[in-house]
């Protein structure tokens, strides 16, 4: 990992290999960070995508073999009961163009991934929520 501090946040390149989610959430821990905006794009292997299936109150996940470009990563970094947790979703696409997206579970970095973190203060948290089955923002 590599690191660049920003006026408003952190510039940081993962590295060959290194896993996306697990990634930031050292780095935040490193650096103080409770809470932040972000946002990447690159390259990704070992990709685990889900969807929320509201009426079932539980995630579909599906995995994806093979590299695939990381078009576009945007989430947030909250507090819940278990710890820091990354809420993020990803647009990634083939060599074909053909495009898939979805809640990030898992990837890690086939190439490159770029991100650009905001640091939000104060801290943010993620309350459980009866009525969807989900951890969301307590804002």
């Amino acid at each position: 990992m590599r690191i660049r501090n920003e006026e408003n946040g952190f510039l940081i390149r993962l590295d060959l290999g290194e896993p996306l989610l697990d990634s930031i959430i050292d780095f935040a821990k490193g650096h103080g960070i409770e809470a932040a905006f972000l946002w990447g794009l690159g390259a990704v292997k070992g990709v685990t995508l889900g969807y929320y299936d509201i009426e079932d109150k539980s995630y579909e996940k599906n995995g994806y073999d093979g590299t695939w470009e990381l078009v576009s990563f945007t989430g947030n970094l909250a507090r819940t009961d278990e710890g820091a947790f990354v809420h993020a979703h990803a647009l990634l696409s083939n060599s074909a163009n053909e495009t898939i997206g979805g809640h990030v579970f898992s990837m890690a970095t086939a190439a490159t991934v770029e991100i650009y973190l905001i640091p939000l203060k104060p801290g943010l948290s993620r309350k459980y929520d009866e009525t969807t089955g989900l951890n969301l923002l307590d804002i």
